[in-house]
């Protein structure tokens, strides 16, 4: 379960929104618990950490405008959540922020990954009502998928079972995403594929764009340097040995 968002650039707004609705007495806070997380994290443990708590808190208290989204693929790192977090999910541990009547709190909703059109009409009616309200909230967003795992560095494989990646397959957000369209009569199998190749091929050669950018200047500073040391061996023919091992 991964949070989506820069953690510093967090906390660089939520100062700013802070301090302009008058919160100022905040702001210090917010900077202490932003060095806990200005660092990378992934997973469930990333929640539990106390810093998090004391934002979702001091949001709830203060009645914040604010939005959290969990997007949860069901482990921290290669650890399954139920080993991580009490219950094995975040909104059941923050139950008891949920605002009722009378009360300060937040709201809390729980949608699939996998379904867009669900996303889209619980996202539209709840962050109008943050809006309306003032009332901060958390969005749980379950069942993601993970097509690589949580880095390109290992392979998931290593800590899924064979029934999980299969499910994963069966349920990826793309693949659900393409056959709501084709359901709604949106794009065609055929137009989805198009894009899909074009899309392909936009990334790749934008990859290969992008590294001739990198490794151009460097290719230059090579000739360079070796014209500089041929130079040298020229008029230092008795450091010719030391130079050719540069």
């Amino acid at each position: 379960m991964t949070i989506r968002y820069s953690r510093r650039s967090f906390f660089a707004h939520a100062r700013t929104a802070l301090a302009s609705i008058g919160f100022s007495s905040l702001m210090t806070p917010m900077q202490s618990i932003g060095a806990d997380l200005s660092h990378e994290d992934d997973g469930v443990d990333y929640y539990a950490k106390l810093g998090v708590q004391e934002i979702i808190n001091a949001a709830g208290v203060m009645q914040i405008p604010l939005a959290i989204f969990v997007w949860d693929d069901g482990f921290g790192i290669s650890v399954p959540v139920k080993y991580q977090t009490t219950k094995g999910s975040i909104s059941e541990v923050l139950k008891g922020f949920q605002k009722k009547e009378g009360t300060n709190g937040i709201d809390i909703y729980k949608v699939k990954a996998w379904d867009y059109a669900g996303m889209c009409e619980t996202f539209e009616s709840a962050i109008h009502k943050i809006r309306v309200t003032h009332t901060p909230a958390l969005f749980h967003v379950e069942e993601v998928t993970q097509p690589q795992g949580h880095s390109t560095s290992g392979s998931h494989e290593r800590y899924k079972s064979p029934e999980r990646l299969e499910w994963e397959r069966a349920w990826d957000a793309m693949k659900k995403m393409k056959e709501w369209i084709i359901e709604n009569a949106l794009a065609s199998a055929e137009e989805i594929e198009e894009i899909h190749v074009k899309a392909k091929e936009t990334v790749r050669n934008s990859k290969i764009a992008a590294w001739e950018k990198c490794m151009s200047p460097i290719r230059q500073q090579v000739t360079r340097s070796l014209a500089l040391i041929r130079d040298l061996m020229s008029v230092l023919p008795g450091k010719r040995v030391q130079l050719e091992k540069i």
